[in-house]
């Protein structure tokens, strides 16, 4: 039975160095259960690769998500504390608090639907006909004009500053709801503030993680099997240095 829910943390500013250390952390964290990890995170992806086929059930990946990803913090959270790990902990996290962490996927699920319609707007404001004109060439297999690759730069650049924000209310949320109780929409707005008070940190472990990505996609992307697990674990790494290992739930 959960505890009663409780207020999110308060908020650690960390120095800018740390934030290029949460890989290195979450690697560590990583090595104490290699093939647990490596497992879970090829499951998790295998699922979301066959859901993103099917029309209807590819919206259920941003609902659903949240609860996996909480459930892979609670695994970092075990070995953290000396304990053992299974492929189960995959699930624990809708088996501990299903409703916040479905509620976050609504709530992650509409801001993306909305980000998207305000990203369609703006394009079709800028561009007009010449975007849907480019649009319907791609998919007739047209090699694209310069005019065209502008058009879609616009359109990345539009949609990547619209997320920023989405991501950094979704970063933190999951492991607040799982490991802090902090219901989902707190849980939500609090992760926004945490990043954004600490920018500077997550600015370069954005850059030290754009090396490794570059460096994992050389051997045929085969480095994303350890790099995907590994994130996780930097994301449970980030969340003590910033909010501290206060945990309600997973106790």
């Amino acid at each position: 039975m959960m505890p009663d829910q409780t207020t999110a943390p308060p908020i650690t500013r960390v120095t800018p160095g740390q934030g290029g250390l949460w890989l290195r952390d979450g690697y560590r964290l990583f090595m104490l259960s290699p093939l647990n990890w490596v497992v879970m995170c090829v499951l998790l992806m295998l699922g979301i690769i066959v859901l993103s086929m099917i029309p209807i059930a590819s919206m259920l990946v941003q609902i659903i998500m949240p609860g996996f990803s909480a459930g892979l913090m609670l695994a970092a959270h075990a070995l953290q504390r000396g304990e053992n790990i299974n492929i189960g902990y995959l699930w624990e996290g809708f088996r501990r608090n299903k409703n916040e962490l479905l509620s976050l996927g609504v709530i992650s699920f509409i801001a993306n639907t909305i980000i998207m319609v305000i990203a369609a707007v703006l394009v079709s404001l800028f561009l007009g006909i010449a975007f849907i004109e480019t649009i319907s060439n791609l998919q007739a297999g047209v090699i694209p004009t310069d005019e065209m690759l502008g058009g879609l730069m616009l359109l990345l650049l539009i949609l990547a500053t619209l997320t920023m924000p989405l991501l950094m209310a979704l970063w933190f949320a999951p492991s607040l709801i799982i490991l802090n109780n902090v219901k989902a929409w707190d849980a939500f707005k609090t992760s926004f503030s945490a990043c954004n008070r600490n920018i500077i940190p997550f600015l370069i472990y954005g850059l030290v993680g754009m090396v490794f990505t570059i460096l994992a996609a050389l051997p045929f992307f085969l480095g994303f099997i350890i790099l995907i697990p590994v994130f996780f674990c930097s994301v449970y790494c980030s969340w003590r240095d910033v909010f501290g290992d206060n945990t309600v739930s997973a106790r």
